[in-house]
């Protein structure tokens, strides 16, 4: 207040940022404002962000500098100035929802490891029925067949919780609404889904399509303070696909084309397989969409190995060598598609170019190495490293104590052969090529093990003829 009786706000801009904001334990989002000459009133937004009413730390000195008429190099920078998304409105109506925000991201952040927990406790517990099952009785109860449905069914819908105000309702209304729905909507499709197949078709689909009205339609809506993804207080990503979806969507779309691959002919499926994993793939790392670096290094080679293997081709040194030169190649193509695009518009990849434009290959090895640093950080921090243990431990029974129902599903299905190397393949890439480290396979593992587990007792109960 005193310092606004010393400026003249017909001609000298103000700037506000409040750089860290904690209520004891608890991190909140920042406020930023500016008022400068000819600016008018509104929300702000990044091309950081891509987000209405979010800009980032980074821009502040980059939008300093832009009031003060000085110029910039945009390699040198990661920040862009600040402008006005959405003008007008009142104070207080910009202010609540600023309040509004910060509530749902508080609450994103808080329920997070809880539902993540609960959500990796119950795949550890319907794997020890499962085992207990083969062990015992060689039967399996129907409590698996639902529970493996509603763990896929509950990723779509955390995504949408995110049109809800559960940071209002609370903890109880989440869990309600995600594993409760999810539980009503595996029992649906038990009851009333007579194909085998056809249960998890339609919840990989909604996985898949989830993402896609997401980044496509929503502006990314259905990412911003959702569990799965993206945490503003945390402010690695606001907008696009992460990491934690990255991983949903490429199982969704291996299984799929397996399915595919599975119930109709080669000549037929094969176009509908490329046309699907294609079109997953350009949901992800398309600029203007996913616009997802990772997703480019780790699913361009995986998917095209998935491709190859299901249309009956043997793997060579050379495809492995003609797959790493289509995936470098795809990554200077979208690098120069947005680069192409207006500076405000371009998201990181574009910025990374700019960057090694204009500090050399040092800036590129900066981030290399502050990527990897992360990756072996996930391995002792990351909750979903509580994936990778006991699904191995799982593998390795069902391999040991019933080897004739692997044998089985591998007979009715030989195609999931396939798919079980394209997402080996994935997720190994996507451990090593990404910051997240082994949540890409641990959420990889959440998606594939339900799948499998289903599967394999949903086909124990069928006569053969029923998954053609």
């Amino acid at each position: 207040g005193q310092l606004l009786d010393s400026v003249d706000l017909e001609r000298d801009a103000v700037v506000v940022v409040a750089p860290s904001s904690r209520s004891g334990r608890v991190a909140h989002l920042n406020l930023f404002a500016v008022h400068a000459p000819r600016m008018g009133t509104g929300l702000l937004r990044s091309s950081v962000t891509r987000q209405n009413s979010f800009v980032s730390i980074v821009d502040v000195a980059p939008t300093v500098a832009a009031l003060a008429g000085t110029p910039q190099d945009e390699g040198e920078v990661e920040g862009r100035p600040v402008t006005i998304s959405r003008r007008g409105g009142t104070p207080e109506g910009r202010l609540e929802t600023l309040v509004d925000a910060n509530t749902d991201a508080v609450f994103r952040d808080r329920i997070l490891f809880p539902f993540a927990a609960t959500f990796i406790t119950l795949q550890i517990v319907l794997s020890a029925v499962f085992a207990w099952s083969l062990w015992k009785t060689r039967k399996f109860p129907v409590v698996i067949e639902i529970g493996t449905l509603a763990l896929l069914a509950c990723l779509p819908l955390t995504y949408w919780a995110a049109l809800m105000p559960f940071s209002e309702w609370g903890y109880p209304a989440y869990f309600s609404f995600t594993l409760g729905g999810a539980v009503c909507i595996a029992m649906a499709l038990h009851r009333w889904a007579r194909h085998p197949l056809l249960p998890l078709t339609i919840l990989l689909g909604a996985i898949i399509a989830t993402a896609a009205i997401s980044v496509m339609i929503l502006d990314s809506r259905l990412q911003l303070s959702t569990v799965f993804g993206d945490s503003p207080i945390i402010a690695g990503r606001f907008a696009g696909i992460n990491n934690v979806t990255f991983s949903q969507l490429m199982v969704a779309a291996i299984v799929l084309a397996v399915f595919l691959a599975h119930q109709l002919p080669r000549r037929t499926s094969l176009p509908l397989i490329a046309a699907l994993l294609g079109g997953v793939l350009l949901v992800d790392v398309a600029p203007m969409w996913g616009a997802d670096v990772g997703g480019i290094l780790a699913g361009v080679p995986g998917l095209a190995l998935t491709f190859w293997l299901l249309s009956g081709r043997r793997v060579r040194l050379r495809h492995i060598l003609i797959c790493g030169l289509a995936t470098a190649a795809a990554v200077m193509l979208l690098g120069a598609l947005d680069l192409a695009r207006d500076p405000s518009q371009r998201t990181h990849l574009g910025r990374l170019f700019e960057r090694v434009a204009s500090e050399g290959w040092d800036g590129l090895f900066t981030i290399v190495d502050r990527k990897r640093r992360a990756m072996v950080t996930s391995l002792s921090e990351s909750v979903w490293r509580f994936m990778v243990v006991p699904t191995a431990l799982a593998v390795g029974y069902l391999a040991w104590r019933a080897p004739a129902n692997l044998h089985g599903l591998r007979q009715r299905i030989p195609e999931l052969d396939s798919g079980l190397v394209g997402i080996a393949a994935v997720g190994a890439l996507g451990f090593a090529l990404n910051d997240s480290g082994v949540a890409v396979p641990g959420v990889m593992l959440g998606v594939a093990v339900p799948v499998v587990t289903y599967l394999t007792v949903r086909l124990s109960r069928e006569p053969e003829e029923d998954t053609a």
